[in-house]
């Protein structure tokens, strides 16, 4: 995340070695634009690490159910081997 906010400052930084002075308007554009596209970053940050969440949720669910057909199976077995 810090490399992409990173990328952000420089596209938003002056060209080195250039001069001249800021309004207060302008520094109010400028913090309000990095606040924007930080809470951008944040957000795209955030969703991936739902995604990669639920991906690890929904692998423990499918072992989960893997496990209960296998129960079941031997359940099964058991019951027909009383019912002889």
């Amino acid at each position: 995340m810090q490399k992409e906010i990173d990328a952000i400052v420089a596209l938003m930084a002056p060209p080195p070695q250039s001069t001249g002075l800021l309004t207060a308007r302008d520094v109010s554009d400028i913090v309000r634009r990095a606040a924007s596209k930080g809470a951008l970053v944040g957000w795209l940050a955030a969703e991936r690490d739902v995604k990669e969440r639920a991906g690890r949720a929904l692998a423990q669910l499918e072992y989960e159910n893997q496990n209960n057909k296998d129960r079941i199976k031997e359940l099964e077995l058991e019951i027909m081997g009383l019912q002889q």
